[in-house]
């Protein structure tokens, strides 16, 4: 199995897309922490304000970052959405085992 560095997840986008599209509405982040001194990179946990009537709000997004996301995502969405288990966005809605199993194409 591969793995992608925290660095890169961060510094692509992938960690505030995720936090801004699905963590930050349920008023829950995603945090990584960053050591000053060694620049190095950790998950270290999940910010709760789930009692935040608004949830989160993105204080420090990057546009740029965004596009780069929405890009990966449209380049799979045409192979994605062709899998019965997923909506012509490519999302995931039902069982990928049985749909594997029962597909004949």
């Amino acid at each position: 199995m591969k793995y992608m560095s925290i660095e890169e997840f961060k510094e692509r986008g992938y960690l505030q897309e995720a936090n801004r599209l699905f963590f930050h509405p349920l008023g829950i982040a995603l945090v990584v922490f960053v050591d000053n001194d060694s620049g190095e990179m950790k998950l270290c946990g999940i910010q709760d304000n789930r009692d935040d009537p608004e949830g989160m709000v993105f204080g420090d997004f990057d546009k740029e970052k965004a596009d780069i996301i929405y890009d990966e995502i449209m380049d799979k969405r045409e192979f994605r959405s062709k899998l019965k288990c997923c909506t012509s966005l490519g999302i995931q809605v039902d069982d990928y085992e049985n749909d594997v199993k029962t597909n004949t194409n």
